[in-house]
This record gives structure tokens, sequence and C-alpha cells, in this order.
């Protein structure tokens, strides 16, 4: 696996971004859509992403439901926004104040985070240990393949032994010289 790049930390601030004139413009319906790209406009300009890429602005989903809140036509006026671009030009923006509700979740999507880290790696040494555990199983396994081969010589000789020792009682078994027949025997 490839390791991650750990991103820097280039550029963070804090905006209060005015949203009433980009949401006057459009009609009702299709104001909250128009607050987002407002926003991330906004962010393009004042965060020198210099191509203009809309798609290295990310929101978090606290800002995006805060943006949505009050419906589609309804979105705030004004926002509060801490934003931090990183060395890959990937600019990550948040609310800059989190409501009570949005703490609490927070932190458990960060605690969850932290455990899942915690049993992948957990995995991951059970794994190496197995690997290195199998590597002396693999050496017992070819013990045990010429173990069985050894074996198999030894009881293919005994047969072949017990053959000869069975052919040599029969060559010692007298036969009569001459067939008699069955009437004979019984007296007919």
């Amino acid at each position: 696996m490839a390791k991650k790049e750990e991103r820097k930390k280039v550029l963070e601030r804090e905006y209060i971004i005015p949203l009433r004139k980009e949401i006057s413009k459009v009609p009702s319906y299709k104001r909250a859509e128009k607050a987002i790209t407002a926003i991330k406009e906004f962010l393009l300009r004042h965060m020198k992403v210099y191509d203009r890429d809309k798609k290295k602005i990310k929101l978090s989903k606290w800002l995006n439901e805060e943006v949505w809140a009050r419906s589609i036509k309804n979105p705030p006026v004004r926002i509060k926004v801490k934003a931090v671009k990183f060395s890959d030009g990937v600019v990550e923006a948040e609310l800059a104040e989190l409501s009570k509700k949005a703490q609490i979740e927070k932190t458990k999507e960060q605690q969850r985070k932290e455990e899942a880290e915690k049993i992948d790696s957990q995995k991951a040494e059970e794994a190496k240990k197995a690997d290195e555990a199998a590597k002396p199983g693999e050496q017992k396994q070819e013990e045990a393949k010429k173990e069985e081969k050894e074996r198999t010589e030894e009881l293919k000789k005994e047969e072949i032994l017990l053959e000869k020792e069975v052919q040599k009682q029969q060559k010692d078994i007298i036969k009569p010289k001459k067939e008699v027949h069955k009437k004979t025997m019984m007296g007919i």
C-alpha cells in the first residue's frame, strides 16, 4: 500500500460571507443552491485558488446543513466560515461556530473514525503475526510431507515383502498330483 502524503496547512482564515446580493439575483426556488455556489466562488477568490476550479472547494456537512436549514427558499443572508487551504491546493470550509448538536455529532464521528483506525491497525498487526507464524508453519508442513513420503515408501516395501512371503507359502502348499473328481470323492 502506498503511504498517504500528509497535507500541510498553507492558509487558514475566517470569513463572514455576504450572500444577500447573490441570493436576490435568482428566483426563490433556487436560492439555497445559489448560496452554495456563492460561497464556493467567494472562497475561490479569497483563498488564492488560481485555476478557479470549484472541485477544489470542499464544504463541510455542517456548513451545507446550515445553508439548507430553512429550506431552499430562505437561506441565511450571511454566514461565518472557517476556511483552510492545504498544500495540495484543496480548500476545506466549515462553519466557524457549530451548534451544540453539531458539536456533539462531530465529536461522535471523530471517535468512530479513531476506533475504526485502531481496529484497522490491530487487523494489520494480526495479519503480520499470522504471516510470521505461517512461515514456520510452512516449514512444519514441508517436514510433515517428507515424513509422509518416507512412511509411504516404507509401507510399499513392507507390502512387497509380504507379497513375496505369500508367494513362498503358496509354493510350499502341497498340491495333489492327480485331480480327484468330485464323484470319486463321494464314493459314487
